[in-house]
């Protein structure tokens, strides 16, 4: 993603992805996701470091599918996250920077039941980002 940098806030639109599986003895599984979200945040410039607190809001879409010598149809479904977090960034030399982030996230999605319907569920994760910048 991309940072904008303003005196009074930091902007982070983002957009990303992944890859997951897992396999047993009855069914293998992979399932893909993307997302796009927001984070908003707020810098304070130390004498080696810079930290910022931030908050995450945004989208993603998963698609999942399965394996099995039973029934067991692709499925996509949609979900929202917030988030909050603490960032990281440490000059190397000149525009070169590393940058972490650890955040607490909230994801809200709708998962099928056996018997047809849907019903909504929350989970709680905690995400880590490394990366390699140059300011421009």
């Amino acid at each position: 993603g991309w940072t904008y940098v303003r005196a009074d806030v930091t902007l982070s639109p983002r957009l990303g992805g992944c890859r997951s599986s897992f396999e047993n003895r009855v069914v293998t599984a992979t399932a893909d996701a993307a997302l796009a979200e927001l984070r908003v945040s707020k810098v304070w410039d130390l004498p080696r470091v810079s930290l910022d607190l931030g908050v995450t809001g945004g989208a993603e879409i998963l698609h999942e599918r399965f394996e099995t010598l039973g029934v067991a149809p692709p499925r996509t479904s949609i979900a929202g996250h917030l988030g909050v977090g603490v960032g990281l960034v440490l000059p190397i030399a000149g525009p070169v920077h590393l940058t972490g982030e650890l955040a607490g996230q909230a994801h809200v999605f709708a998962v099928d039941n056996q018997d047809g319907g849907r019903h909504t569920v929350g989970r709680l994760t905690v995400r880590t980002i490394f990366g390699l910048g140059v300011w421009l």
